[in-house]
């Protein structure tokens, strides 16, 4: 153990792992929520196999993008998760990178609780990290997530991409933003004959660094606090009755389940507590997507490297959960 120890809450009793927290940097307190019931600090040599599951091709597939998921793309270097995205030397079909990827599934799936190395339904979720989606990085993607287990609800704490230039993409993203996400179904489809729901939030438009409707965007079309210019903080709250998320401690949102969907005026936010979407508890997934949207983030061009620069890493400096304990 290293000289970064912690307290835990295991069923319910604090317990001491380590230096007294109080005597240390960063011990995670945080008023309300008190230590984190689950945390990855990555100090040690490896990625620790008790917390995360490492993904590659055999026991997970491909996911829908163009690169070929490999454990050897997953590592822990200067007490940092690197998950690298590289050129491949020769295209796996369409797909010209390899890539890491990691998460709370044992092995391939996870249908339930029992089946995750951790999950709660309720609680608080913080990640601090670099992403690779400054300028030529077209066609990456840095993500963590949340899956229900039970259902198929998926909530995107954080999503922020890549670009060639310094234009916004063709769908309105501001290059250096990030984007918290609600979808009813990881599958885009209806659940129990309910339609499926999509919402989201820019990060820096909602904490004020730019702001309106018709991107009026400012200083080289990027917002003042690019994701990936240095680290950030991205923490989010998901309660009985209320969302929140914030940004380097900024407030993004708070939504209750009465409150205007901001994508939709006709309705209320009632359907992200909906239980038929979000009814069980949530595993984290921490990845870095390449090339998978032609229309949202772009694919990067073989043809022409230097618009995808490499290596793309995404650096992890901890991720946490405090569990909701009524």
């Amino acid at each position: 153990m290293s000289d970064r120890g912690y307290w835990y809450v295991q069923n319910g009793a604090e317990r001491r792992r380590g230096l007294d927290p109080r005597n240390v940097a960063d011990s995670g307190y945080v008023e309300g929520w008190g230590y984190p019931t689950w945390r990855d600090e990555f100090d040690g040599s490896s990625v620790d196999p008790a917390k995360w599951s490492v993904k590659d091709q055999s026991f997970f597939g491909n996911t829908p993008d163009r690169a070929v998921i490999k454990t050897e793309n997953t590592s822990i270097v200067n007490g940092e998760l690197q998950l690298r995205g590289e050129w491949r030397a020769t295209a796996d079909g369409n797909r010209w990178h390899d890539t890491g990827y990691i998460d709370h599934r044992i092995g391939g799936g996870g249908t339930n609780s029992s089946q995750t190395v951790y999950s709660q339904q309720y609680g608080r979720w913080e990640i601090r990290a670099k992403t690779p989606t400054g300028p030529n990085t077209l066609g990456t993607l840095a993500a963590f997530w949340l899956r229900c287990n039970g259902n198929l609800g998926e909530i995107d704490i954080m999503e922020t991409w890549g670009y060639a230039g310094n234009t916004p993409t063709s769908t309105g993203q501001l290059p250096g933003s990030s984007t918290l996400t609600f979808h009813s179904s990881t599958m885009a489809g209806p659940v129990n004959d309910k339609p499926y729901i999509k919402s989201f939030i820019r990060y820096n438009e909602a904490v004020g660094d730019y702001s309106n409707p018709a991107w009026s965007y400012i200083s080289n079309n990027l917002p003042e606090n690019p994701a990936f210019d240095g680290y950030h903080t991205w923490v989010f709250e998901y309660m009985p009755t209320y969302i929140a998320a914030y940004y380097d401690g900024q407030q993004a949102c708070y939504l209750t389940p009465t409150t205007t969907d901001p994508q939709d005026s006709g309705r209320t936010c009632a359907w992200m507590w909906d239980p038929d979407f979000f009814g069980s508890a949530f595993h984290m997934r921490c990845n870095l997507h390449i090339g998978m949207s032609e229309i949202y983030w772009g694919v990067p061009d073989p043809n022409n490297r230097s618009i995808t620069q490499t290596p793309l890493d995404y650096r992890v400096q901890h991720i946490r959960a405090w569990e909701y304990q009524p």
